[in-house]
């Protein structure tokens, strides 16, 4: 069965449109630990996940993870496929 012309042209634009929302939202596309250095040079290891955004990368830091090491603050981390998910908008409204 082939489609007509404005069925490809509607699905295309479909496509587009899931597209340019999943990047609205950000898309996973690293993670690893950082160091949190404070003013009198002690700090800790946090876990940061990178997405990629229409305006570019941008880094999340997961503030409730601090680690003495790399290796455990990596263990501790999660980074979502998404990185603006249902559940920071439900936190966020309830934080304010």
């Amino acid at each position: 069965m082939r489609l007509s012309t404005v069925s490809w042209t509607f699905f295309g634009l479909i496509v587009t449109a899931l597209i340019i929302y999943a990047f609205s939202l950000g898309i996973f596309i690293g993670s690893g630990a950082e160091f949190l250095k404070m003013s009198d040079g002690s700090g800790w290891y946090t876990y940061q996940c990178r997405y990629l955004y229409l305006t570019g990368i941008r880094r999340h830091l997961d503030p409730g993870i601090m680690a003495p090491s790399p290796e455990e603050a990596v263990a501790k981390g999660f980074c979502p496929v998404f990185g603006y998910t249902i559940s920071n908008r439900v936190s966020w409204r309830k934080g304010s």
